[in-house]
């Protein structure tokens, strides 16, 4: 399992999140999802598009939100 930070929808299933946040007005959140040949997979979105970067622990993910709400 991995790291990952994307946009968050209260009105989607979100199993996989374990963290929210906002930055300006936009929610984001910190998902916690397999890896699978070398791409994030998420079971709960039915795909995984798009390019993030990867945290290989919860502690490292949520230090780079913390470096992002400090820098805003």
């Amino acid at each position: 399992m991995i790291y990952i930070i994307d946009t968050y929808n209260k009105y989607a299933r979100n199993n996989d999140v374990v963290h929210t946040f906002f930055i300006y007005d936009t929610e984001y959140c910190i998902r916690k999802v397999p890896l699978e040949w070398g791409e994030p997979n998420f079971p709960e979105k039915g795909g995984g598009e798009g390019e993030y970067a990867i945290y290989e622990n919860y502690e490292d993910a949520l230090k780079f939100v913390s470096e992002i709400r400090r820098l805003r």
